[in-house]
């Protein structure tokens, strides 16, 4: 029995399209996922909060390719809620970015300067320093490579 190329075709395209789609859905969940975190933040109070550190801290991931060190932004902040100190290391929402836009980040925030804090009144340890998804271009990005790659193999 003959099988024709375009079955192959098909076949394959099948094969790509349940290869990429997981990739494609969970890039996409994360974003939408930080649109809501900017969405919600866009109710929380502002308040003056005081930088306690800043820095870098190097993480460690292991992958196929072994073990990478990664350096990260790290900055500990304070700020009052109804006269309860808090303390906050969240910078954004959404995806924390590592990598060569860590050093300019924890630059923005050199300790002992002062600078705005967002804070969920609801829950008042909830807090940033930033109401922005950083990190979610990155996810668009990988959304559209995988996508351009599916399209191309199909």
């Amino acid at each position: 029995m003959f099988v024709s190329a375009n079955f192959f075709h098909y076949i394959r395209s099948i094969v790509a399209v349940l290869a990429i789609s997981p990739f494609v859905i969970l890039f996409a969940v994360r974003m939408i996922r930080a649109w809501m975190a900017v969405a919600r933040s866009r109710h929380w109070m502002e308040t003056s909060g005081q930088i306690l550190a800043s820095g870098i801290q190097i993480r460690t991931h292991r992958g196929g390719h072994g073990v990478l060190h990664s350096p990260y932004p790290s900055v500990l902040y304070q700020y009052q809620v109804q006269g309860q100190t808090l303390q906050g290391n969240r910078i954004h929402l959404g995806t924390v970015i590592g990598g060569i836009g860590a050093k300019p980040t924890a630059a923005r925030y050199p300790a002992g300067s002062t600078h705005p804090v967002y804070y969920n009144p609801n829950q008042p340890l909830e807090s940033a320093l930033e109401r922005r998804a950083a990190g979610n271009w990155l996810n668009a990005v990988l959304i559209l490579v995988l996508l351009a790659g599916l399209f191309a193999f199909i």
